[in-house]
């Protein structure tokens, strides 16, 4: 996959992780001049990393954390500055005037990383943030926080700049939502644990903060957690949950060895649940990953055995938008309904509860030119979803081709 596709990909991966969840929780803590930053980075992809850039010529050195695509999630610099984000509901971005466009491909995909190479503070971030037209980021929430314990929320069009000793933020918009009308579960039990407890920056008190915050979903959840020192820019690493082992790592060390990178279920070996995850996640990802055999698909009997062994198998409901995507690409890049419409009849049999797999069920069947069967789904989609804005669209353009 090329960086472009990944990029868009991580995307697609965040609109649809927030209409099923929400997800993702970060915690800051400034006391007696020290900064403490942790973070929960909630999914069901286990295979991720950790890895360490050098900076080039005037550029900072930072520690990034996200998954195999190397798509920074996350991160820190040499100069105490931590980033990270989150997924949200669409927020139109319209302060575009004279402003840069950050382009899709390398500079999409780098963004973040170039912000970390080259701001020192929230300040500076804030001032090369008003530079650039910022639609890019519509649909997430990015929350920075420096040294000196100030932080920047960018939503939108806005970039509030915050100096709470204390600040806990998830999947809503704080300029648009009263506190006490957050819906979060995991944020509300972040919230009591603080009110509750004495905050202090010591490690066992912020990991005991992301452990109350953390979100275990049956399969997957909090994949990692890391808890950023901004003073003596450690890196403390937990994985899957367990906050009973940490890897911790001190930035300014790792750099001096050069560029490196970490599996971070590697650095776990005795996380049994954690690996658990890894071989069935990994197991299913590869299964599906077959169903891009054209030869495969050409022996129907052989083809319709493996939808069932991938049927009985019972694949977590996290695969359920890579089975949507395989079947539109059998649909309108292979050219192939008869194959697309049998993989998204098995995604809507594995996942009868998600509206999209409808969606995607309609536009086979109204391609296919079987429009009374679109029409059921389309239907079926809108009753799951009554915002569902592009059923809504396509049952209008069914009663157009009706007449």
């Amino acid at each position: 996959m090329n960086k472009q596709n990944s990029y868009l990909f991580v995307l697609l991966s965040l609109i649809i992780s927030n209409i099923e969840l929400d997800a993702c929780s970060m915690f800051k803590i400034t006391q007696d001049g020290k900064t403490v930053v942790g973070n929960n980075e909630d999914y069901w992809d286990p295979n991720t990393r950790i890895w360490f850039e050098q900076g080039a010529k005037e550029k900072f050195g930072a520690v990034y954390v996200g998954f195999d695509n190397m798509f920074p999630q996350g991160g820190m610099n040499e100069k105490g500055l931590v980033f990270d984000g989150f997924a949200m509901p669409f927020l139109a971005v319209s302060d575009t005037a004279g402003k840069k466009t950050i382009t899709q491909g390398e500079e999409a995909f780098n963004f973040g990383k170039t912000i970390l190479q080259g701001c020192s503070n929230v300040n500076d971030v804030k001032n090369h943030l008003m530079k650039f037209n910022l639609q890019l980021y519509q649909t997430s929430l990015l929350l920075f926080v420096d040294k000196s314990g100030d932080y920047l929320i960018v939503e939108g069009d806005s970039l509030i700049i915050g100096s709470d000793s204390t600040y806990i933020q998830s999947n809503f918009y704080p300029s648009q939502t009263e506190e006490k009308d957050v819906k979060i579960g995991f944020y509300n039990k972040g919230k009591r644990f603080l009110q509750e407890s004495i905050p202090e920056t010591k490690l066992s008190y912020c990991a005991s903060m992301m452990d109350s915050l953390h979100q275990d979903f049956g399969y997957g959840g909090t994949m990692y957690t890391t808890i950023y020192d901004l003073e003596n820019l450690d890196i403390n690493l937990y994985y899957h949950f367990n906050y009973d082992e940490k890897i911790t790592f001190n930035l300014i060390d790792e750099l001096k060895k050069g560029n490196k990178q970490y599996k971070i279920p590697d650095l776990f070996p005795n996380n049994e649940a954690g690996h658990k995850h890894l071989l069935i996640y990994n197991s299913v990802k590869e299964k599906l990953g077959v169903l891009n055999d054209k030869n495969l698909a050409a022996d129907t009997l052989k083809f319709n055995d493996f939808l069932d062994g991938i049927l009985k198998l019972k694949p977590p409901k996290s695969f359920t938008w890579e089975i949507h995507l395989l079947g539109h690409k059998w649909l309108n890049e292979y050219h192939n309904s008869e194959v697309a419409l049998k993989i998204l009849r098995l995604n809507n049999t594995l996942f009868p509860n998600t509206f999209y797999t409808f969606n995607g069920l309609g536009t086979a069947y109204m391609k296919n030119q079987q429009y009374d069967l679109a029409k059921k789904q389309y239907s079926k989609a809108l009753e799951l979803n009554p915002h569902n804005s592009f059923a809504k669209s396509q049952l209008k353009e069914l009663e157009k081709l009706s007449n």
